[in-house]
C-alpha cells in the first residue's frame, strides 16, 4: 500500500538481478530506474497532492486489518482501528472488538470504513450499516483484470488513494 517502500523494493529486485546474471545488469539497471521514475511521479504529483487536499485531522482510517497502516509514515495517516484484531486475515473478532470498532466510527466521525477486495466484508459491512460509514473496498494482495482500475501496481495505487480520498472528504 506504500509506494514508497515499492521503491525500495525495486532497488532490492535490481540488485539482486544484477548479482544473480551481471551480463545484463544494464537491462535491470534502466527498468528499474525507469519504473523509479514511474513510482516518483506517482507519489510527487499524484499522491501527495491529492492526500494534501484532505486536512489532517481528516486522515482517520478504520480498517479490514493493519494493511493501511503503512500510511501513517509517509502520508499522515491515523489507523485508529482495525476490525481483524490481528495480522493474519484468518482471525474472527469477537463482539467486544465489533463494540469497540462501532465506538471507534462514532466517537471519531470516521465517514468511511476500508475493507479489501481479497476479503470478506461481511463484519464490515454490518459495522458501516450500524453507524452509517461508508463501506469503501479497496485493492490488497491482487491486481484487477486488464478492464478493471487497478490492472496495473501504478493503477492500483491511483484507485485506492482516489477511493480513500473521496470516502474520508465525505465526511467534511
Amino acid at each position: 500500500m506504500n509506494p514508497v517502500n515499492v521503491m525500495y523494493w525495486v532497488l532490492l529486485i535490481r540488485d539482486r538481478l544484477i548479482e544473480l546474471d551481471p551480463t545484463h545488469a544494464h537491462i535491470y539497471t534502466a527498468n528499474a530506474d525507469a519504473y523509479l521514475d514511474e513510482l516518483t511521479v506517482l507519489v510527487d504529483d499524484f499522491v501527495i497532492p491529492l492526500v494534501e487536499t484532505l486536512p489532517q485531522d481528516k486522515r482517520i482510517l478504520i480498517a479490514s486489518h493493519d494493511s493501511l497502516g503503512y500510511l501513517k509514515a509517509n502520508f499522515g495517516f491515523r489507523l485508529v482501528g482495525t476490525i481483524i484484531p490481528s495480522g493474519t486475515t484468518l482471525a474472527e473478532p469477537s463482539t467486544q472488538d465489533i463494540a469497540r470498532i462501532i465506538d471507534l466510527v462514532q466517537s471519531e466521525e470516521v465517514p468511511a470504513i476500508f475493507s479489501e477486495t481479497t476479503g470478506n466484508d461481511n463484519i464490515a459491512q454490518a459495522i458501516a450499516d450500524e453507524t452509517d460509514a461508508q463501506l469503501v473496498v479497496l485493492y490488497s494482495d491482487a491486481l484487477s483484470d486488464e478492464n478493471g482500475s487497478a490492472p496495473t501496481y501504478i493503477d492500483f495505487i491511483r484507485s485506492n488513494f482516489t477511493a480513500i480520498i473521496e470516502a474520508l472528504a465525505s465526511g467534511s
